[in-house]
């Protein structure tokens, strides 16, 4: 019940502005050390999972370094689970290896991807058809089905070199099961930057006004140092 509505809260939060994920304390260093695991000068495809608990804020991370690096990319797609629904709405969700089920996925996909409103494809293998020559960025964000994920990225081969494809996901599990070697986990703040992310949130300011020092630091702790906790609080 937790997960469930710290998702929720979690998605309400995703409507603010880039600038405002930009802004998102500590991003500069998570950012670098993706950048070290994406190795985006190197040839070959490359599949990366970030991994976090619910509300560290791997989302956040995941978009700001989407805006950042798409522009290196002839097609790129943000998947969410937004996205995906709209597929599990329209097909029987008990059959999740549905045939026909993939096909309209891989069709939502590539449509996507290459910008074009209406792609005619009939059979599975039009990912790697379409996309072999062309690199692509893709993101992933908080799915973790892996009769999807076969089905949308199922192979490195069916991208052009220097293609990048990030799972991001709370289960770690999840990315072993597809054979994903390059994770970055993101962690809980430290005590310092908790105190810095609260601060940005309630008083929009790096530090706390005088005589709120003290409060400042117990509020983070109660939030556990959790990102997620740290917006809401300092948001009400």
């Amino acid at each position: 019940m937790i997960e469930v509505i710290a998702n929720d809260v979690l998605d309400k939060l995703l409507l603010t502005s880039s600038k405002d994920s930009e802004n998102f304390v500590g991003i500069e260093d998570h950012i670098a050390e993706l950048s070290v695991l994406l190795q985006l000068d190197a040839e070959e495809v490359r599949m990366v999972g970030l991994w976090g608990s619910s509300g560290i804020g791997k989302t956040t991370i995941a978009r700001v370094l989407f805006q950042r690096i798409s522009r290196h990319f002839r097609g790129s797609i943000f998947i969410d689970r937004a996205f995906v629904s709209q597929t599990m709405e329209i097909f029987n969700a008990a059959n999740r290896d549905d045939y026909n089920m993939k096909l309209h996925l891989q069709r939502n996909f590539l449509s996507e991807i290459l910008g074009k409103g209406d792609i005619k494809i009939n059979h599975l293998n039009a990912v790697g058809e379409r996309l072999k020559n062309q690199k692509v960025l893709i993101f992933i964000d908080d799915f973790d089905d892996q009769v999807v994920l076969d089905a949308l990225v199922g192979q490195t081969q069916w991208f052009g070199s220097g293609s990048r494809i990030i799972v991001v996901t709370n289960d770690k599990h999840f990315l072993r099961a597809h054979g994903i070697e390059h994770v970055y986990e993101v962690c809980l703040p430290s005590e310092d930057v908790a105190v810095e992310m609260l601060c940005q949130s309630a008083f929009w300011k790096n530090a706390a006004p005088e005589g709120f020092k003290e409060l400042v630091v117990k509020v983070a702790r109660l939030a556990g140092r959790l990102p997620l906790g740290l917006n809401v609080l300092g948001s009400s």
